[in-house]
């Protein structure tokens, strides 16, 4: 079990004053704003992490359960606390404040809280959480949806709670032009990373088919270059659909854990042959490996096309990938 990040005494200070004041059933403006700026600080590479930290935190000012009734706090605060109810153990504070915020994510942390509750453990909060989630994505900046994006997207199909409605909402953060495009500048720019796994997680919708061909060309990240490539030449976006188990041997109850995969056409128009071409002089293996397949799997289409790319690949200098060019050359004798 990892271990849960370690929270700023200022965040700690903000939390404990936001908690203090809920426990006497008052609102503290003031703790609820350092706290929701303190969060502006959170990394999202640690963001479960994090609330949980944060949920530990707000517990330990919680007043303690007495045996009797009697004994109970006079009554629970009946107001819901904007964001800071995200992180509260009990289902019906973050159903409240769900149905209460409809405004914008006022930090990337904070959206992808919002993200998160569409894979709530309790039915209710995530579906409070849809409408929410909606408005979020609509109003916040388009650098923050992309970054929280980048967070979420490769992490979803660990999500077992999330319904469809809920995942028809994550598949269309790139509706929105400004955040496809953004979605797209990292893509293009970031060294290194999940980028790859994000791009195949926004390929479900058809939005950033048209940036394919500059992220198979101009791409930093050799991982995201191959992945375009591969759906270009293949002309079919693909992506991440769950998990199946493939038996090994029945008898001995041997199997194993195999990832799905979904896919779609493309909607923009593919010109096959330089495409493949320039895969084939990629600076990375990885990228050219891809090229060896594609051509060995077309080389009835492509014709005596297909005899001189492949005596082009047999010279490269990776062994695996020259084979590939051999290969297809004795099956062309």
């Amino acid at each position: 079990m990892s271990q849960r990040p370690t929270l700023s005494d200022s965040m700690q200070s903000a939390i404990r004053r936001t908690a203090a004041a809920i426990s006497d059933g008052r609102h503290d403006a003031g703790a609820l704003a350092d706290f929701i700026e303190e969060t502006k600080s959170l990394p999202l590479s640690k963001f479960s992490g994090y609330e949980s930290a944060i949920r530990a935190a707000a517990y330990v000012q919680e007043p303690p359960r007495q045996r009797f009734l009697w004994q109970q706090p006079p009554k629970e605060y009946s107001f819901p606390v904007p964001w800071f109810d995200l992180f509260s153990g009990n289902g019906f504070r973050r159903e409240r404040v769900l149905r209460a915020v409809k405004v914008e994510a006022p930090s990337p942390f904070l959206l992808a809280m919002l993200i998160r509750r569409l894979n709530d453990w309790v039915p209710q909060v995530r579906e409070a959480a849809q409408d929410t989630v909606r408005h979020a994505l609509t109003t916040s900046a388009a650098d923050i949806v992309a970054e929280v994006a980048w967070a979420t997207l490769p992490v979803r199909t660990s999500w077992n709670r999330i319904d469809a409605d809920g995942a028809a909402i994550l598949d269309s953060l790139t509706e929105r032009s400004d955040v496809a495009e953004a979605i797209f500048r990292r893509l293009l720019s970031v060294p290194a990373g999940r980028a790859s796994a994000v791009l195949r997680e926004v390929s479900r919708r058809a939005n950033l088919d048209a940036f394919l061909p500059e992220l198979a060309a101009s791409a930093v990240q050799p991982a995201v270059r191959a992945a375009a490539y591969r759906m270009l030449l293949n002309r079919r976006a693909v992506w991440p659909d769950g998990w199946t188990w493939r038996w090994v041997d029945k008898s001995m109850g041997e199997r194993i854990r195999e990832r799905v995969w979904a896919s779609r056409e493309l909607t923009v128009a593919v010109d096959f042959v330089p495409t493949l071409t320039a895969a084939m002089q990629d600076s990375s293996p990885a990228v050219r490996r891809i090229a060896g397949d594609v051509l060995i799997a077309h080389r009835a289409q492509l014709g005596d096309v297909a005899i001189t790319l492949a005596r082009y690949l047999e010279t490269d200098h990776y062994p695996s990938i020259a084979e590939r060019g051999r290969f297809l050359l004795s099956k062309g004798r």
